[in-house]
């Protein structure tokens, strides 16, 4: 008969003398049983797996959006927008002749592929 995910087993295992005695102390400390202190470690130490697993995933979805598609998101080109034009106008030469072409906060790409055709 196949264990049920809940039950509960018995499991004999072989330590170095030194992390018995470790977790002996630990466990005295916290006033739990040795048996307590090394599930409670156990299970933190496959949540921090996890959490690292969904942090790398996360990671994943991001760097693989398109930069195309980062920014048709309107308030990502406003932030662009605003970051570029305070970047062209410190560069801009004080001559009157020079034209600085402005980026507008409210003209993000257009999703519709450009005809190139005309």
């Amino acid at each position: 008969m196949a264990r049920k995910r809940t039950d509960v087993v018995k499991l004999q295992l072989r330590l170095l003398e030194g992390l018995r005695r470790r977790l002996e102390h630990v466990a005295a400390d916290n006033k739990h049983s040795m048996n307590t202190e090394i599930i409670e470690r156990l299970e933190a130490s496959f949540r921090h797996q996890d959490q690292e697993a969904d942090r790398a995933a996360v990671a994943a979805a991001a760097a693989s959006n398109t930069v195309e598609n980062i920014f048709k998101n309107p308030d990502v080109w406003k932030l662009f927008a605003t970051v570029a034009n305070e970047a062209a106008a410190a560069e801009a030469p004080a001559s009157p002749d020079t034209t600085v072409t402005k980026v507008h906060e409210a003209d993000p790409p257009s999703s519709k592929p450009e005809d190139n055709s005309k």
